[in-house]
């Protein structure tokens, strides 16, 4: 019983790794803006917080809405400034 367990694993990593060996556009794009969102989302995330200060909202739901846009506003700005002449060797 166990060495077919092992059999199936190994054919489905096989199979895994044929079928899915080259990234897409969107995720080549986010794997060069990668370590630029690292870089920015320490200051993106602190003004998010500084928005949403005043939303009368519980904090709970100001953290579900602004996690993700600060996530995204990191991996967004990094994007464009991977556009910017000189800026792309840095990040």
């Amino acid at each position: 019983m166990q060495k077919d367990n092992r059999r199936g694993i190994r054919v489905a990593t096989i199979l895994f790794q044929r079928r899915y060996d080259h990234a897409g556009p969107l995720a080549t794009a986010l794997g060069r803006g990668a370590f630029g969102a690292y870089v920015l989302q320490a200051p993106v995330l602190l003004a998010c917080v500084l928005l949403a200060r005043g939303l009368p909202i519980p904090p709970e739901a100001k953290f579900l809405v602004m996690a993700p846009a600060g996530i995204a506003a990191s991996f967004g700005l990094a994007w464009l400034l991977t556009h910017v002449p000189g800026v792309r060797r840095v990040l």
